[in-house]
């Protein structure tokens, strides 16, 4: 489509980038795979993303069917298009000498640090390493939204990085950027990270930790490291993975309770979505969080499935001003003590005197079927509660 007109050229380019920005890093992956098995793809992207292939395309080439531009035709040499690798670096050599020297001597790895500390006005960094990243081939994406970042790059205020594992990616002085509030990771390592205190200068109000391969220990330490957090997510790796036992932890929030106390004060929003199992968790006591009002929790954590010969079970102490509590429970726990642990947060209007929206998001099995939870849905009714009961989408 790029190929074909100038005006589907500036389409396609809105297609491509919508698709990087996706908030999953599945449809990341599935774009970078495209590029690293067509080469002739990726080198036209990186080439048109250079603003060269513009004056090149002529927008009647589309009124003939007959003559359709190819890769070849379209641009004039080998060497031209070996100049835009990587262009966004290309074109901060002007502003920050040096870059592309970093680039070749590294060979391909880029350390960022030198960099970073000229991008005083970034608000927002997402960073996909290993997995999320594998097919970008040691090619780090540097990228901003149109609309929040415009050229030189030092005025940029969002971020996004794509990276394996063994790209020079200095974590660390991310976290020192003095107008930092937003930073998402994807499968980030703890070794990475800041392990003291006041090591972490950004002013974080979000922090996003997707598939972190990190032990409850080093979450603990990155949380008692931000002063200001207002909002926190947590997506464990599902499964087993050798020399990191915290994949099997059944208390995930209890684990890492230390750190999230520490943030007490300013947590308005809290969310921890993995799945639970059958064996017990005690109950969290978020009592001090008094500007929490959403929580996204592991059924365990909020309950404490009891044998159902013994009820009632013990449930977890939320704190008053709560507005909203998701639930993610799997198929193998135990629904009943489930059921009469929510009729008592919804009935005894002193539990949760605020509530507003109550969402119960249950794992996906080979039956696919929602328990049925009719009379929670009623009690919520009368109390003027949003309840939803569905099926994750993951």
């Amino acid at each position: 489509m790029s190929l074909t007109a100038k005006r589907l050229h500036f389409v396609t380019r809105e297609l491509i980038y919508k698709a990087v920005f996706l908030s999953s890093p599945r449809a990341t992956i599935c774009f970078a795979r495209t590029l690293s098995q067509h080469p002739e793809l990726a080198s036209l992207v990186r080439y048109f993303e250079a603003g060269a292939g513009e004056r090149h395309i002529d927008i009647h080439d589309i009124s003939d069917p007959g003559t359709k531009p190819t890769f070849k035709t379209t641009i004039f040499t080998q060497e031209e298009i070996q100049k835009y690798f990587l262009p966004p670096l290309r074109r901060w050599h002007s502003v920050i000498p040096g870059v592309v020297e970093d680039l070749q001597s590294n060979q391909g790895a880029i350390w960022v640090s030198g960099i970073l500390s000229r991008l005083h006005g970034l608000t927002e960094v997402e960073l996909q390493l290993g997995r999320s990243a594998q097919y970008l081939n040691r090619m780090i994406k540097w990228s901003s939204v149109e609309a929040k970042g415009e050229l030189p790059f030092t005025n940029l205020v969002s971020l996004s990085l794509f990276a394996n594992e063994d790209a020079g990616v200095d974590v660390k002085s991310i976290l020192r950027l003095p107008s930092l509030e937003i930073f998402r990771s994807w499968s980030l390592r703890g070794s990475s990270l800041p392990n003291m205190v006041g090591d972490i200068t950004s002013p974080l109000r979000y922090l996003g930790l997707f598939r972190p391969y990190m032990d409850e220990a080093e979450v603990v330490s990155l949380l008692r490291c931000c002063q200001e957090l207002r909002q926190f997510e947590l997506q464990p790796i599902l499964g087993m993975t050798p020399g990191v036992p915290w994949y099997h932890a059944k208390a995930v929030a209890q684990g890492i309770s230390a750190g999230l106390y520490h943030c007490r004060q300013t947590l308005e929003v809290l969310t921890i979505d993995t799945w639970t199992t059958s064996t017990p968790a005690q109950p969290v006591d978020f009592t001090g969080y008094q500007h929490l009002t959403k929580l996204t929790l592991p059924a365990t954590e909020a309950v404490k499935l009891a044998d159902t010969r013994n009820p009632p079970a013990r449930m977890a102490l939320f704190p008053k001003p709560l507005k909203c509590l998701v639930l993610v429970m799997a198929q193998r726990g135990r629904t009943e003590t489930l059921r009469s642990a929510l009729l008592q947060y919804v009935t005894n209007q002193q539990l949760l005197p605020a509530l507003r929206t109550l969402d119960v998001i249950w794992e996906r099995s080979h039956t696919s079927k929602v328990p049925e939870l009719r009379e929670i849905e009623d009690a919520c009714a009368c109390r003027g509660i949003i309840f939803s009961s569905r099926l994750s989408d993951r």
